[in-house]
Order: structure tokens, then C-alpha cells, then sequence
């Protein structure tokens, strides 16, 4: 079911992202949905540490709920047939980086759907200016994701 959420909401905001600008998004937006699912998640890494993986998947399927919730009660698609332009792009961006953030959570439970939402932000790349999407979520990790930088517990061997 968690797989089948995720992918909806990706399906979702891609297809808003290329109907409504079909280019790039240059309104970032004020991060309120982002911000609320990073604190939310907070508890992820003693969850995971705890190997209470059935907690923490509860938790992410929460926040994917949650974001779900907010793009309904937004409702995009009367935005984009009154003209309010300027606040989509900035919720578009709010909420793709909501599900980016929440795809490296899944990633352990779903390693393949969440390699291939990263393999084709690459392609969601162009919606975004000034900058990449990708260094912008990489700046974005540095204040949420101590992880990155740790080194691997098993090498492989050639």
C-alpha cells in the first residue's frame, strides 16, 4: 500500500508540474508542508536504530497521508483554472520536495521505486531555476540528513 501511495503521489505532482508550466518552477515557495514532514520524521532515525521498522513505516505512510491531505485541501487544479499561477508553482515545490525527503526515508523498504524517483528527478530538473532541484535537495539534506556522509559497513567485493 505504501508503494502504491508513493507512486500515486509522484504521479501526481509530475503531472500538475508538466500540465500547469510544462518548464521550469522558479517560485520556491515558504516550505510549510516540507518543514512539518521533516519535523515530523524526526523520530525516524531512533526507529530505525531501534529496528522498529513497522513504527516507522506507520510514521512514513502518515506523512505520505499528510501530503496527500495538503494537496487536496489546496486543491491545485482550482488554482490553475483561476490564474493563481504564482501560488502553485510555490506549493508544487513545497510538496516535490515533501516527496523527495519522504522517498529517502522509503528507500530502505522500497530500494527500487526510490532509485527510479531519483533516477528521473534528473528529468524534473528543467522545472526548477535558479538552480538545480538536485543541489537545492542536497543543500536541503545538510540541515536534515545527518547520514549522508558515513562510510559504508560492508565494501563489496570485486
Amino acid at each position: 500500500e505504501l508503494a502504491s501511495v508513493f507512486s500515486n503521489l509522484h504521479w501526481r505532482l509530475a503531472t500538475m508540474m508538466e500540465k500547469n508550466f510544462g518548464g521550469p518552477l522558479s517560485k520556491k515557495g515558504d516550505l510549510v508542508n516540507f518543514r512539518k514532514t521533516a519535523d515530523d520524521l524526526r523520530p525516524l532515525d531512533k526507529l530505525y536504530l531501534d529496528m522498529d521498522f513497522y513504527r516507522a513505516l506507520e510514521l512514513i505512510y502518515k506523512c505520505f497521508s499528510n501530503l496527500n491531505v495538503d494537496i487536496d485541501q489546496n486543491a491545485p487544479w482550482r488554482l490553475a483554472s483561476s490564474g493563481e499561477k504564482e501560488k502553485l508553482e510555490g506549493l508544487l515545490f513545497d510538496w516535490f520536495l515533501s516527496l523527495s525527503y519522504l522517498t529517502h526515508w522509503i528507500s530502505p523498504f522500497c530500494p527500487n521505486a526510490a532509485k527510479q524517483f531519483f533516477d528521473q528527478i534528473s528529468d524534473f530538473d528543467r522545472h526548477l531555476k535558479p538552480g538545480k532541484f538536485l543541489d537545492y535537495l542536497r543543500q536541503i539534506q545538510s540541515v536534515y540528513l545527518v547520514r549522508e556522509n558515513q562510510k559504508p559497513l560492508f565494501m563489496r567485493s570485486k
